[in-house]
């Protein structure tokens, strides 16, 4: 699946600079995972979020059902489900100023029953993601990305739950490929593919702002997984559903040199403080840099 279909200018605007006065814009720290409560189910949470994405005209790229990926391998996970869904526009300016962004684009939305029995609806907004990317000069999108997750979610909430975490461009695991983009795709995916992991979703983010009238150097972005691994990380703290499946970004630097980027285990892990899990997050950076070592032809 990809989101390439071109939404317009007209659009765009609407649900993306917006002011109106009933079109909510909660304060948030800069590293705030917002938590929205709802005493619905997790499938009607959901169900409402996905009909709110369609509703604006957005693209759904993928939609992951965690807690039944859990039960197929005989792996018990409360509710948890995941949507990644993006706009080509917004997500291309912000690629623009920092192409290593594009390892968390699309969007992602995570709809999961906590130990309370309460549903709960997850996301990081554009203020944070500009913030840990280090971009500094896009207030507008990052403002009508804040507005239009919140309407999405159905936050109202200006107190939410905080989860604090380090930058994470200072995090991201870096390889250079003596290969162009395509040709180190190609060889990410077929190394991903004999380790057995299911790939998710691909998106080409230039292909993409190119169907929109933008200009982005070649940028592309695999999400791929393992259910046997993620469910026990979500056992442990369902949060971290949001950063999984895995992700490998390939793109073409300002230099014209291709590197390949990934957050491993060992910082997911640390980030949403896991630490009963030592095997798990070992089997995934070594997953991790085998497919990169391989794809750069090391």
């Amino acid at each position: 699946m990809n989101y390439l279909s071109v939404i317009g200018c007209m659009l765009f605007a609407a649900l993306f600079f917006q002011t109106c006065d009933d079109v909510p814009h909660p304060t948030q720290p800069e590293t705030a995972l917002i938590k929205v409560e709802n005493e619905a189910s997790v499938a009607d949470v959901y169900a409402a979020v996905k009909a709110n994405i369609e509703g604006k005209g957005l693209n759904v790229v993928a939609e992951v059902n965690h807690g039944q990926a859990a039960a197929n391998v005989g792996i018990n996970l409360r509710p948890t489900r995941l949507i990644i869904f993006g706009n080509p526009e917004v997500g291309t300016k912000l690629m623009q100023a920092e192409q290593r962004i594009g390892i968390d684009l699309p969007l992602k939305m995570l709809v999961y029953e906590a130990v309370d029995g309460e549903t709960i609806t997850a996301y990081y907004n554009g203020s944070y993601l500009a913030d840990n990317y280090n971009i500094d000069d896009l207030e507008a999108v990052e403002d009508g990305i804040d507005g239009a997750l919140a309407m999405i979610s159905g936050n109202d909430s200006e107190g939410p739950d905080v989860y604090v975490g380090q930058k994470k461009i200072n995090s991201l695991q870096t390889v250079e490929s003596s290969s162009g983009v395509e040709a180190t795709y190609t060889k990410v995916k077929q190394a991903v593919l004999d380790r057995s992991f299911s790939v998710i979703a691909e998106v080409d983010h230039s292909a993409a702002a190119a169907n929109v009238g933008l200009e982005l150097r070649p940028t592309r972005l695999i999400i791929f997984g393992k259910p046997e691994g993620g469910s026990l990380l979500m056992q442990s703290n369902q949060e971290i559903g949001i950063e999984l499946p895995l992700k490998i970004l390939v793109w073409e630097d300002a230099a014209g040199n291709t590197q390949m980027g990934y957050y491993t285990g060992t910082y997911l892990a640390k980030r949403y403080d896991i630490k009963d899990q030592d095997n798990v997050v070992e089997n995934i950076d070594n997953a991790l840099s085998a497919i990169t070592a391989e794809a750069a032809g090391e």
